[in-house]
């Protein structure tokens, strides 16, 4: 009979063995595109655009996704997390909110996506 204790040890070596292999399978299962957005600031619109997730069935386990912005006040995802099947897609909406004027940094504007 195995204690309690070698239980949960065993168990957590066999998780820090396989999680880097199916963190990375699962990464290479999801696709997303397109690479880059553009959005067309004009006051007092907002402006949406798309993001397309799938999940090409090379592992047979549910992939979990969120889609993160480094400026959450300009923008908002919907939906901004999902499970996705094997074999299913998944779009994301992407939308720059109204603006009342055009923000400082129009011109060269890094606002970053991020899918994790």
């Amino acid at each position: 009979r195995v204690s309690r204790d070698e239980g949960l040890k065993w168990l957590s070596d066999f998780r820090n063995e396989r999680t880097p292999d199916l963190l990375e399978a699962a990464a290479a299962a999801l696709s997303v595109g397109p690479k880059k957005l553009l959005f067309a600031c004009s006051i007092g619109k907002s402006n949406v655009q798309s993001l397309q997730l799938g999940h090409s069935g090379s592992i047979p386990i549910t992939v979990a996704f969120k889609v993160r912005t480094s400026n959450p006040h300009r923008y908002s995802c919907r939906p901004a997390t999902r499970l996705l099947r094997p074999g299913t897609q998944q779009q994301v909406s992407v939308k720059l909110s109204a603006q009342c004027k055009l923000p400082a940094d129009y011109e060269d504007c890094d606002d970053r996506f991020k899918v994790f």
